[in-house]
């Protein structure tokens, strides 16, 4: 080897390269670092891991909003006959009248002749006369 700063020794290329060349020098100082290259290519990806133990349960969360409303469901089965009710009124005794007047009622001494009887249930009011008469007295 030889000593250092001396160049070593050339081969002879006067064979085998074009033209005359010289003997190389020592090496000079390092130059400036240059820019950073090209990323590259993404290596390959490892194995997963094995998967660790299942954590604990978190704490319930907040009430969410009400949704929407499903679907109706099948009707149910009938239910059970109910229990007998009170009679009601008898026919006879069911009584209802509605009638209205287009025009202003002056006279309080005669009886109220009404331009329309819509309803006469009973036929206890009546139309001619303006007089309603109560099939039983009131209590």
């Amino acid at each position: 080897m030889p000593p250092h700063g001396t160049p070593p020794p050339q081969p002879d290329c006067s064979n085998c390269c074009r033209g005359d060349f010289g003997y190389r020098g020592q090496f000079g100082p390092p130059g400036p670092i240059g820019p950073p290259g090209p990323p590259g290519m993404p290596g390959n990806h490892g194995n997963n891991g094995n998967n660790g133990a299942t954590g604990q349960e978190g704490s319930k969360g907040d009430k969410g909003e009400k949704g929407d409303l499903g679907p109706r469901g099948e009707r149910g089965n009938p239910g059970h006959k109910g229990e007998k009710g009170h009679p009601g009124i008898p026919t006879e005794l069911q009584v209802a009248f509605m009638a209205s007047m287009a025009t202003h009622f002056t006279n309080l001494n005669s009886g109220i002749i009404f331009s329309s009887v819509e309803t006469n249930i009973g036929n206890f009011f009546d139309v001619m006369t303006g007089r309603f008469s109560a099939p039983v007295a009131g209590k």
